[in-house]
């Protein structure tokens, strides 16, 4: 009786860690998706030639 209840509470903390590591993981992705747009911005504004009028 006792396996199953520790069993039981040890499969819901690893639950919660993978959710953790997940929402962590999404957090990440989502910093990296940023910077990476920002680096585009700043290359296309790098290599497009600015127009005098």
């Amino acid at each position: 009786m006792d396996e199953k209840v520790s069993g039981g509470k040890l499969l819901i903390y690893d639950e919660m860690l993978d959710e953790q590591r997940a929402k962590d993981d999404a957090k990440r992705a989502k910093q990296d998706a940023k910077q990476a747009v920002k680096q585009a911005r700043e290359s296309t504004k790098l290599s497009r030639p600015t127009e005098v009028k």
